[in-house]
């Protein structure tokens, strides 16, 4: 797990920096959507390692809980469905319109 962690901080600092070289003011709208779609490119897939990351820690995590402690595996089984749940109603809408506004060039 440290070493997916570390290599995804890695990645997010790579992301921030070519976010940081954009200027906004001297580019053209295309040049400016095509560095945006890039820099979300890179942002999804850094997302997809993390959560093949989290789907194999859970994995071997849920397995030491059913073998020593069931509390704490349905525990973590209704945590785990409840951030789903909580993520799917409340955040994914917010997350949409973010990216809806990123995407919409005014002039």
């Amino acid at each position: 797990m440290a070493i997916c962690l570390g290599v995804g901080a890695v990645w997010y600092i790579c992301v921030y920096f070519q976010l940081n070289r954009i200027d906004v003011a001297a580019l053209s709208p295309a040049n400016l959507f095509s560095k945006t779609a890039n820099i979300k490119l890179m942002m999804i897939s850094g997302e997809v390692f993390f959560i093949v990351c989290l789907v194999i820690f859970f994995t071997l995590l849920s397995q030491s809980f059913w073998s020593y402690n069931q509390t704490g595996f349905w525990a973590m089984v209704a945590t785990i469905l409840f951030a789903i749940v909580y993520g799917i109603v409340y955040m994914w809408p917010q997350y949409v319109k973010l990216f809806r506004d990123l995407n919409s060039i005014k002039a």
